[in-house]
């Protein structure tokens, strides 16, 4: 009858090991539940998707993420030279480059309820040719889009040669399925010199993406010669005029709009084809 009282000390000894090890592993699991809650806090991370790693000057890039966790907002970002459009839902992006060079495109991602951050990222190469789509004429369906009446149309010079002067364009707003800007059809010459009529975007249903995207295009301006000219773009009924000077090493343009129709840089330099 002695050993009772140890025995029972060992036993109250022993329900008391059980509880404290019950009580650890309730807690544990529920911070692993807890954590689990919490996209930042795992170690998977959205993968980027790039549309292409080698691009051309004024060719749409598409990026997207694959497998962003509930939650997270994110950022696109590129490297100098990079304009960037990201989709509403934040889960894909448009890049258009305007110079050859390589770039990196990231997405910068932060958990809404901790505010931890993470990011990933790609390398495109952008090669010194100028993009000219022809992919889109296997599409069966083209719709013809007026621009919306508060859009408005931006400028890239990117090459002056003998053979002429070619912009990259494209639209503040955006437009479905990878809308190309219907900026060459209507471009009029005169003795003092050129209109360029733009109004309306090809949309192409079968080709690219999904996503809304500014409608890209490229305008090219023949037949110069060393003087001034007159340069006037008419969108939507507004017509914005400026001057171009042309010599043998460069162009020169004169316009002050900042809104409506921009143009930037005004300058180029000739380069020998």
């Amino acid at each position: 009858m002695r050993f009772f009282p140890r025995l029972n000390s060992i036993k109250k000894l022993f329900m008391k090991n059980i509880k404290s090890q019950l009580f650890l592993f309730i807690t544990i699991s529920f911070l692993i539940l807890s954590c689990s809650k919490d996209p930042a806090s795992t170690n998977t991370k959205p993968i980027l998707l790039l549309s292409k790693t080698t691009l051309k000057i004024g060719e749409p890039l598409y990026a997207t993420l694959n497998g962003q966790a509930n939650n997270t907002n994110v950022a696109w970002s590129s490297s100098s030279n990079g304009q960037v459009w990201a989709s509403t839902s934040t889960d894909s992006a448009t890049y258009l480059f305007t110079n050859p060079g390589t770039y990196t495109v990231k997405a910068n991602f932060q958990s809404s309820i901790n505010g931890s951050n993470d990011s990933t990222y790609g390398n495109v190469i952008v090669t010194d040719s100028i993009f000219s789509d022809t992919t889109t004429v296997s599409c069966d369906v083209i719709v013809v889009k007026n621009l919306t009446s508060d859009d408005q149309i931006n400028l890239t010079p990117v090459d002056y040669s003998d053979t002429g002067l070619v912009f990259v364009a494209h639209t503040t707003n955006l437009y479905n399925h990878s809308p190309l800007l219907n900026s060459n059809g209507e471009i009029h010459i005169s003795e003092s010199g050129f209109e360029v009529d733009i109004n309306s975007t090809l949309i192409y249903p079968c080709f690219g993406s999904t996503a809304p995207a500014p409608a890209i295009g490229l305008v090219a301006i023949t037949g110069l010669t060393n003087r001034t000219y007159t340069l006037a773009f008419k969108v939507n009924g507004t017509t914005y005029s400026g001057t171009m000077n042309v010599t043998d090493s460069g162009i020169t343009i004169s316009w002050t709009y900042s809104s409506g129709v921009t143009i930037s840089p005004l300058t180029i330099q000739k380069t020998p084809h």
